[in-house]
């Protein structure tokens, strides 16, 4: 989990990203970390080690994004009769990357079928853009009305975080 910097909590600054030693580790790769003091958390019996991010690597995105293989079905709007199966290979609370066997042109309106391992979400999208990748094309799709307890399920998914055991050297190096 991430620490609330913009409520004051942590003695930290509005700007600051600080996170847990497990979102750390997930995000090793993309960011550079400053070790801070661990911190008292309500209901857990030991102290949290947290990370102040310092600096991120590429284009940063406004919303957290999961990289995935999940089965999708969709049809464009109004042609229910044609349903084609893809696969969702990132996802966010405002989209996902389809992987799609047929072209479908930007602005092209989409019903999708998102299917998670414990749910499935139906949601209305807009095609974004188009871009051919090795005989498979991907999408980039947009949500247009995704309801509040769907957006929750994704937002929780997508922010989920195996907890493993990290070596703390690994992060800092």
């Amino acid at each position: 989990g991430f620490v609330d910097a913009s409520q004051g909590k942590v003695g930290s600054l509005a700007d600051q990203i600080i996170m847990t030693q497990p979102v750390a580790l997930a995000v090793k790769n993309d960011a550079a970390f400053r070790e801070l003091e661990p911190i008292q958390v309500r209901g857990k019996v030991n102290p949290v080690q947290i990370f102040e991010v310092l600096e991120t690597a590429g284009p940063s995105r406004k919303h957290m994004r999961r990289d995935t293989n999940m089965k999708a079905l969709y049809h464009m709007s109004g042609l229910n009769e044609v349903v084609t199966s893809g696969t969702v290979k990132n996802l966010s609370s405002s989209g996902c990357l389809l992987e799609s066997p047929v072209l479908i042109a930007p602005d092209a309106k989409l019903n999708l079928d998102i299917h998670f391992p414990d749910f499935t979400i139906c949601v209305p999208s807009i095609v974004r853009y188009s871009k051919n990748e090795e005989s498979k094309y991907h999408l980039g799709v947009q949500f247009e009305e995704l309801n509040e307890k769907d957006a929750c399920h994704i937002a929780e998914w997508v922010n989920e975080v195996d907890t493993i055991s990290p070596d703390i050297e690994t992060i800092l190096n």
